[in-house]
């Protein structure tokens, strides 16, 4: 009878652990940047209304969705809303973090590019798109290398058993925009690098391991064009129209990369443009969440 009770209080622990794994999300969008930001007005924000949805119907409950738009999307509100989620996190937890704005590359200050010279960045709605003597120098540029250390945090609190997807509708690299058969093609991102004076010395950092899955909108030597749903008439970011249609927290990294390929093929394009993944290679065979 006693080994009896002890293995139904294991059973219920276990079960209580399972069911105590939470779903958070953090979804950035952007689409409108000041006018003096020298940034071009895209789409992003408009990603809101796919995602948002996505995730109600992925088990993620609606007031674990932290969401920021436009103006709200300052460096420093993104920073804060991810150390207010951080505090919250159990182990085991799931975590989803959304992108979707412009793109660009920035000078490397701390050598861990090697000859390549150049981070990836984010751009918040404060960030400009130049930089300015004795003016803006790149601050507000959310950085792969500082976007990293955030996600290090998380991953050191929920533990190994938590999972973590990020999700970065932008690119690094682009046209701002052009005109094709009359019709305008937006580009998150722009051809100039934010490029900041080094003093010559020589810095070399190792880059940070990854430790969670990261799925970006296009290559990193390709441009990410938006996409028109002609059915809806609306713009969105390719990567986020294409995830909403096979997003499932069941698939694996290999199969949600298939999918999204193949949802890519389905939506028309001028310029080649193909999702980019990158994960712990000891995850490849398990589910994203």
């Amino acid at each position: 009878m006693k080994l009896h009770f002890i293995l139904l209080l294991c059973c219920l622990f276990a079960g209580h652990s399972a069911d105590a794994a939470e779903r958070w999300a953090i979804v950035v969008g952007i689409g409108n940047y000041p006018e003096d930001s020298g940034w071009r007005s895209i789409h992003g924000d408009n990603d809101i209304e796919l995602i948002i949805p996505m995730l109600l119907r992925n088990q993620f409950p609606r007031h674990h969705i932290s969401i920021l738009a436009n103006e709200q999307a300052t460096k420093n509100n993104i920073k804060n809303t991810v150390d207010a989620l951080t505090s919250k996190l159990q182990v085991g937890d799931v975590v989803y973090f959304h992108f979707s704005g412009h793109g660009q590359l920035i000078t490397d200050l701390n050598g861990d590019e090697g000859d390549y010279g150049y981070d990836e960045s984010i751009i918040p709605y404060d960030a400009k798109s130049k930089y300015e003597y004795n003016g803006y120098a790149g601050e507000n540029h959310i950085i792969d290398d500082e976007l990293n250390q955030w996600l290090t945090i998380v991953r050191k609190r929920i533990g190994h058993s938590g999972k973590i997807l990020v999700v970065l509708d932008a690119c690094h690299s682009g046209g701002g925009s052009r005109e094709e058969d009359g019709e305008e093609m937006f580009v998150r991102g722009i051809r100039d690098c934010f490029n900041i004076p080094k003093i010559n010395q020589q810095i070399h950092s190792e880059q940070n391991p990854i430790k969670w899955i990261c799925i970006s909108a296009c290559k990193s030597f390709q441009s990410n064009y938006e996409y028109k749903d002609d059915r809806s008439g609306c713009i969105y970011g390719r990567l986020s129209f294409a995830l909403h249609k096979i997003f499932s927290p069941k698939s694996t990294i290999e199969q949600i990369g298939r999918q999204l390929s193949l949802q890519y093929d389905r939506m028309t394009a001028i310029y080649p443009q193909e999702p980019a993944i990158e994960y712990d290679e000891s995850n490849v065979h398990a589910s994203i969440f």
